[in-house]
């Protein structure tokens, strides 16, 4: 078992026409992970002899397997356990249990693994002053039982929401909040169980402005831009009224100065009527 590993006895029946000899074999161990070996789990230990009956050599020792870094495990890691030995001809060992035919012994994970079954956020597309409901379900799928925190937490590491809670073997809880949503944009919520899992996102879109608020603006620029128009008109109106009357006033002085030019011609004298008659 994963939690027994400083404990574990070690029994090994070595058979051999000739003999081996009385004094100790070396046992190593490493696990491995979807057929690749998992750094950092190599041992060894030394199992001394025990006892001796016809061509059967035995060892016997309780061996303490514990790695160096145990984080490195996890569920359905296997362990594969071989033995160097020589006979009192030299000769190394051979068969089941030896380098080229390592023997792989039950192993049983043994842990708290609390993890999430669940992670939810309604409305997922949500408005500026909306409430938000988060629910969250956490289950134990270890067979131990044991305590979680539970943080809700934004992008700038604010927490929101701090929950404590044991769970059995087995055993699932609920947690429900609301939270409004405070700005636009991203919030960047995320849920961790502490010590247990890294900060998981939870599933929201950005956060939209309300649709009120965005029509009351676009009717208050509507309204604006009618009066900017209505302005300009009036605008326009008396510059094309105040230009019609410099250029009426400009034609009356014009058509004075004609009317001067081609006025009548003064009247012919008398005497020089009279001068004509008697010539």
């Amino acid at each position: 078992n994963s939690d027994e590993m400083e404990n574990v006895d070690v029994v090994v029946l070595i058979s051999d026409s000739a003999g081996t000899k009385n004094t100790e074999i070396t046992m190593h161990w490493h696990f491995r992970r979807a057929n690749q070996i998992v750094m950092g789990s190599y041992g060894q230990a030394i199992v001394p002899y025990n006892s001796h009956s016809g061509t059967t050599t035995t060892f016997l020792a309780i061996v303490d397997m514990t790695l160096e870094n145990q984080s490195v495990l996890q569920a359905f890691d296997r362990v594969e356990i071989w033995f160097e030995a020589t006979d009192k001809a030299g000769y190394e060992l051979q068969g089941h249990g030896s380098s080229f035919s390592p023997i792989q012994p039950l192993f049983r994970w043994i842990d708290f693994e609390p993890r999430f079954d669940l992670i939810q956020a309604t409305p997922y597309r949500p408005t500026i002053g909306e409430e938000i409901n988060i629910t969250t379900r956490v289950v134990n799928e270890g067979v131990l039982g044991g305590e979680i925190t539970l943080l809700l937490t934004d992008s700038d590491g604010k927490i929101y929401a701090t929950e404590v809670v044991y769970l059995e073997p087995g055993q699932w809880q609920q947690f429900n909040w609301t939270i409004e949503a405070w700005k636009t944009g991203r919030l960047g919520l995320t849920l961790q169980i502490l010590n247990q899992t890294g900060k998981v996102p939870i599933p929201l879109a950005n956060v939209a402005e309300n649709s009120e608020e965005s029509l009351s603006a676009t009717s208050g620029m509507l309204g604006l831009s009618i009066l900017m128009v209505v302005f300009s008109a009036i605008g326009l109106f008396m510059a094309s009224q105040k230009r019609k009357l410099v250029v009426d006033e400009y034609e009356m002085k014009r058509i004075e100065r004609l009317v001067a030019i081609h006025a009548s011609a003064p009247p012919r004298p008398v005497d020089l009527d009279e001068n004509s008659q008697e010539e």
